[in-house]
């Protein structure tokens, strides 16, 4: 039970400090962490929005990977998938490291650094975790990235990118990072072969 606290009309502090006891509280429940992920992804899109930018997959993305993820490879670690949601917000949005280590705890905001390009300048300690350095990966991370492996050459199987929106994505980019990745999680690794199959 929260504790009922007297506020003064416009006097904001102790707002602040139920909301913090509700979220501790809530936390507990099952799918917490992702809700309050999507939740924050969302919101942080939406400003960006707001400002004119331009954003590109969003939480659209997050709820496919997060689907691949759960329901099709059976992880259902609460920072892994939490951490999915976040993996871009670092790049596409004014969410600060320290901001999401603060509302989320370290786990899930080293996860989602590890994902987090080093040559944007945001994580100017970190190395770039790209091709070349996707062994060097967490667990975790790994996880991730094979599902957005596995969701882009859906896409390319689908020919979602066959007019030009594919960029720099290519099969043979693909293929490079799940081989450097392989005997992480055989089950992700499945789908994507399947759905590398469907390409042929």
């Amino acid at each position: 039970m929260l504790q009922r606290i007297a506020i003064a009309p416009g006097h904001r502090g102790p707002t602040v400090a139920i909301t913090t006891q509700r979220v501790v509280q809530f936390r507990q429940q099952p799918c917490a962490l992702l809700i309050e992920a999507f939740s924050t992804s969302a919101e942080r899109r939406r400003e960006r929005r707001r400002a004119g930018a331009a954003i590109f997959g969003g939480v659209e993305r997050a709820i496919e990977l997060v689907h691949v993820l759960c329901n099709e490879a059976g992880i259902t670690d609460d920072v892994t998938l939490a951490a999915c949601v976040l993996h871009d917000n670092l790049q596409d949005t004014h969410l600060s490291y320290m901001e999401l280590r603060r509302q989320f705890g370290p786990v899930v905001a080293e996860v989602v650094a590890e994902l987090t390009d080093g040559n944007s300048g945001l994580l100017p300690d970190r190395p770039s975790v790209r091709l070349h350095a996707s062994g060097s990966l967490s667990h975790r991370a790994k996880l991730i990235t094979l599902a957005q492996q596995v969701v882009a050459m859906r896409d390319l199987a689908g020919g979602a990118l066959a007019r030009g929106e594919a960029g720099d994505v290519s099969t043979d980019s693909l293929n490079a990072v799940v081989e450097s990745l392989r005997g992480t999680h055989t089950t992700l690794e499945c789908l994507f072969d399947e759905a590398r199959a469907r390409l042929q």
